[in-house]
């Protein structure tokens, strides 16, 4: 019966397909090498979409596993405006099918945002002023510290997810919207993170989850820094350290200086210290865990204070920031309950906004559990959590 029911045919429109699968980023031989079905040829999908012959309900399901529209967009009797560009970023010619989606999804989350911002009143203009690359980012850095009392927590006793939580919390303080990486929707996301800044919308960073959580820390710490400069210059973190553009270098510095400031750099003896000791691994993970700093952003500051030489920072680079493994906390979190996972991969004010937009009767039911992604009644409960008390 279900076999049968597959085959069914779909009176779709092919023009919001055709636009679909453009926006996709995928080739049609692309396309149907991942559809993995022996009667859907390139030939077959290229007729369908011309609309010369209807697709199956089992191909247009796995279609939308590839484009990730939701079945009832194929239906739309007219090809709605896409709202996202990637046209302002640079380097975004050779961008991966996968990420495409990624970038276009949290696009698409930023109009969810000013809408449900804008039903309730609230402003999302920018609170925090602009600094001039020429400003010094640990300067820069060090103000945050005080401004957000980043001193007085004791860090080395927070788990480096306790960190990244603190830290979120103060930069959506600022009016900006965290992300972290949905790995029920998104397997494979091949970029560190990246900041949406333009065409008057909400703010919002992603952060993709990599195997180190540290470096998760410092991904959130370098767009938040791209924000500093109000430049969207690059849509990932270059983890070339030694480049040129002057952007990433001064985000790189800002996010590093954060976690440690020259004073904690005097206190660990790194201008004393034998270089042997300081690149040994004990060493690198004792400081990478008090201080919260991935490893390869140590390896950088000893680059910057002539400790290495470029070689040998090239070599633990090319080891080190190739790994894109979730790692073995990240995939236990995995088991763990729906909810409990959406909660940490939702922006905290945005499923605020929700959970209140759903109160005042501005969005409905509907609406509200496609938001937050949640799959069930109680799934939506967990995730709003005692938001609407």
């Amino acid at each position: 019966m279900i076999r049968l029911m597959e085959e069914i045919t779909l009176d779709i429109n092919s023009k919001v397909l055709n636009s679909a699968f453009v926006n996709s980023g995928y080739r049609a031989e692309e396309v149907v090498s991942k559809i993995k079905t022996k009667k859907f040829t390139v030939c077959r999908f290229l007729s369908i979409l011309k609309g010369e012959i209807k697709p199956t309900v089992g191909e247009i399901k796995k279609l939308d596993l590839l484009f990730k529209r939701g079945i009832p967009f194929y239906f739309l009797p007219d090809v709605p405006p896409e709202n996202y560009k990637l046209s302002f970023r640079k380097g975004l010619e050779d961008v991966s099918p996968a990420d495409r989606v990624v970038i276009r999804d949290y696009e698409f989350v930023r109009n969810d945002l000013k809408y449900l911002l804008d039903d309730l009143g609230v402003d999302y203009s920018r609170k925090t002023p602009t600094f001039e690359i020429k400003s010094d980012p640990s300067k820069v850095a060090d103000s945050f510290r005080l401004a957000w009392k980043y001193e007085k927590n004791n860090i080395a006793k927070m788990s480096s997810t306790e960190v990244f939580s603190f830290i979120r919390e103060k930069i959506e303080g600022e009016n900006i919207f965290v992300f972290k990486r949905d790995f029920y929707r998104y397997k494979n996301v091949n970029f560190s993170g990246c900041i949406f800044l333009r065409e008057n919308l909400p703010i919002l960073i992603f952060v993709n989850s990599k195997d180190d959580k540290n470096r998760d820390i410092f991904t959130l710490l370098h767009e938040f820094a791209h924000y500093l400069l109000d430049k969207e210059e690059n849509y990932e973190i270059n983890y070339n350290f030694l480049l040129e553009d002057s952007i990433e270098r001064w985000c790189n510095a800002f996010a590093y200086s954060f976690m440690i400031n020259v004073r904690n750099e005097e206190d660990e003896g790194f201008e004393i210290k034998k270089k042997e000791t300081l690149i040994s691994d004990h060493k690198l993970i004792e400081l990478s865990e008090k201080y919260k700093v991935s490893k390869l952003a140590l390896m950088y500051r000893y680059l910057i204070l002539r400790i290495i030489t470029p070689e040998e920072f090239h070599k633990y680079a090319s080891h080190y920031s190739n790994s894109n493994k979730i790692d073995k906390e990240i995939t236990k979190d995995l088991r763990l309950k729906y909810a409990l996972m959406m909660r940490f991969i939702l922006s905290k004010r945005f499923v605020e906004l929700v959970a209140k937009n759903y109160s005042k009767g501005n969005i409905s039911y509907g609406e509200a559990l496609n938001l937050v992604k949640a799959k069930t009644k109680p799934h939506f409960e967990e995730i709003i959590g005692g938001l609407m008390s």
